[in-house]
């Protein structure tokens, strides 16, 4: 079945528009579009990583230069060129993000898969967890969500040798201005 399956969608890349039409009637559901983490063979060199979530019409990632974009409607998947991610994919992107956010041994943070109201704060630790079918990357406990479908949780406290390097930075420009 996969075997088909692959003809028939490299039979429509190739195909002209009337083909196409007929190939996406006789097998739609080849060609419906399914949430997910996709890929553009546009972009292979570059770092373009989409979750598009057509349930909710939004869409979160990666532009090619690797930086994190929220749009609020998403483009049905173009099957000539984009494909799903593999989850070791995903897992590396997101992990590099949230370093890249601060989210490292001794931060606190506000768990994203709570409400405003019920905050709970994590602390990481350089432990993270990924779990696709949740669209949920974790730190140090499952209470501790630090990404959650396209949402990043807020920082609220960084480890003390990090506060102490920055007062010390403070200190240095004022010596400077006097």
């Amino acid at each position: 079945m996969e075997v088909r399956n692959e003809f028939i969608l490299e039979a429509h890349k190739i195909a002209c528009n009337e083909w196409k039409l007929k190939i996406e009637k006789e097998c739609p559901e080849l060609f419906e579009s399914k949430s997910g983490w996709y890929k553009d063979k546009k972009f292979e060199d570059k770092k373009w990583l989409f979750y598009k979530d057509f349930e909710n019409n939004k869409s979160y990632g990666f532009d090619a230069y690797g930086n994190w974009v929220f749009n609020k409607t998403v483009l049905k998947v173009d099957f000539n060129n984009e494909y799903l991610a593999t989850e070791e994919e995903v897992k590396e992107a997101l992990i590099n993000e949230a370093k890249k956010r601060g989210f490292k041994n001794g931060v606190k943070f506000y768990s994203v898969l709570f409400p405003t109201t019920d905050k709970v704060i994590g602390e990481s630790n350089d432990k993270m967890n990924w779990q696709l079918n949740r669209n949920v990357l974790y730190m140090c406990s499952y209470n501790g969500a630090v990404f959650n479908n396209g949402k990043w949780a807020e920082i609220i406290s960084k480890p003390i040798e990090e506060k102490i390097n920055d007062l010390q930075k403070q200190i240095d420009q004022l010596k400077k201005q006097l």
